[in-house]
């Protein structure tokens, strides 16, 4: 069963004609709808890794990318495969490429791993799943301090592009949830809470974002895993707000 899975993957190599691509394509996603599907890839790092890499195939306008993010979101849901996925070392590259893709929508250029406003929010919704467990997040904490120096300048440039797309057609509302999810550790609230770069207070309004239950309850999961900050209150004092999402 593995060999013809092996053999099935093959098809989806940048060599592969685009319409045995996106019929190979077809079927993996089918297969990893269910859990005995699933089960078929856990360990199959190259089969991973092919999935991965065909989210920025540019071919067959969106079609291709979308289907390939929408199986590894589905392997991603299992905890043993979104281990695999981990290990291929991808939050670095999905962390630029929502970064990068994001700002070609202000900038009105394309480049190369620009991606579309469906594909940023995928992106997202991926790094929400990767991060789930402490070890997705403490690989997305040390992608955050060491890419960018200190990794606040990483981390301020995932606040803005939450900020700035708030209303966008990609509206990285699951950044949300990735934020609540990494900052269950503590080094994540510190990196949070750095008053220098003042990135709560650009946060808190969207405790009340009435267009998505996701932004808002991502925020609020945020809000109140910093109140376990010893220490650190006062960068969260004399906010009204905070009392609605404590009770929430």
């Amino acid at each position: 069963e593995i060999s013809m899975v092996d053999e099935m993957f093959q098809f989806l190599r940048p060599c592969a004609r685009l319409d045995v691509k996106a019929r190979a394509l077809d079927i993996v996603l089918g297969l990893t709808g269910s859990e005995d599907g699933r089960a078929v890839l856990r360990g199959n790092r190259e089969a991973l890794r092919l999935l991965f890499d065909l989210t920025r195939d540019e071919s067959s306008a969106t079609t291709i990318a979308r289907d390939a993010y929408s199986a590894l979101l589905n392997c991603a849901a299992s905890d043993d495969l979104a281990e695999d996925i981990l290990s291929l070392d991808v939050l670095s590259e999905l962390v630029s490429l929502v970064a990068a893709a994001t700002a070609v929508e202000h900038d009105s250029q394309r480049s190369p791993l620009a991606l579309t406003g469906a594909h940023v929010d995928k992106a997202c919704m991926l790094l929400s799943n990767l991060t789930r467990s402490e070890a997705g997040s403490k690989e997305l904490v040390r992608v955050l301090t060491t890419s960018g120096g200190d990794g606040t300048v990483s981390l301020d440039k995932l606040v803005d592009v939450f900020d700035k797309n708030a209303s966008q057609s990609s509206s990285v509302h699951y950044l949300a949830t990735v934020f609540s999810n990494v900052t269950q550790l503590s080094s994540a609230r510190k990196l949070f809470l750095d008053h220098s770069k003042r990135i709560v207070p650009r946060l808190l309004p969207y405790v009340s974002f009435e267009a998505s239950l996701v932004r808002r309850g991502g925020i609020v999961g945020l809000i109140r895993n910093l109140c376990f900050e010893i220490g650190e209150y006062k960068v969260l004092s004399g906010v009204k707000v905070i009392k609605v999402t404590l009770i929430s």
